[in-house]
């Protein structure tokens, strides 16, 4: 009679560990999916302008333009696109423990690269910050992807992981950066947000 007992708590114990991870996939499929493709687009959009305006003015200050995605950022997180999120699991704390780390990271690099700049008057380190946004966000999405065992953040945003690695590699082999940087921005947030984006959101539509 224990060992039934037993049997059926084991069995309860896991369905109710699969209705955590199903909670969590689904909500972040409404709300991520929204915010994805919506911060995805706009950044897109946004290399594609700044490519148009330094390619018809030759003025390399456009890049500064890429700004933009910190504040628009900021204000899609502030933005409650959804209202039905009301119980928080573990994996929800789990993937927002993961991003704190990342944009903790990110910051802490951001910090040491303009230190680094001052000290030893390079550009090269300059330029070294463009990439990194899309190589510490396709890490906090693959991260994201394999918790809560969706394939599309998973694999996606390798590609946007390997497109920066490639802009970072590009310096360090004396290759002057030009304009087409813009749009592999562009096609780093396509891969990175807009696709996955899309997929969750379609899943959300579907369940």
């Amino acid at each position: 009679m224990m060992m039934e007992e037993k049997e059926i708590n084991e069995k309860e114990s896991l369905e109710i560990i699969s209705r955590m991870i199903q909670s969590t996939k689904d909500k972040i499929r409404v709300v991520s999916g929204k915010k994805l493709f919506c911060f995805g687009y706009f950044s897109a959009f946004l290399g594609v302008v700044i490519y148009a305006l330094s390619a018809l003015t030759s003025n390399y200050p456009w890049f500064f333009g890429w700004l933009l995605i910190y504040f628009v950022g900021l204000l899609l997180l502030l933005l409650p696109f959804n209202k039905r999120i009301e119980v928080y699991t573990y994996t929800d704390r789990l993937v927002g423990k993961v991003w704190k780390v990342i944009i903790c990271l990110f910051l802490l690099t951001c910090g040491m690269m303009m230190v680094f700049q001052r000290i030893f008057d390079s550009s090269l380190i300059g330029l070294l910050m463009i990439p990194f946004p899309i190589l510490f966000a396709s890490i906090g999405l693959t991260v994201s992807g394999i918790i809560i065992r969706e394939r599309s953040l998973q694999y996606f945003p390798m590609i946007s992981f390997c497109i920066a690695f490639y802009m970072i590699l590009e310096l360090f082999v004396n290759v002057e950066p030009t304009i087409t940087w813009h749009l592999l921005m562009s096609l780093s947030f396509v891969f990175m947000m807009i696709f996955p984006g899309h997929i969750l959101y379609h899943k959300a539509k579907k369940r």
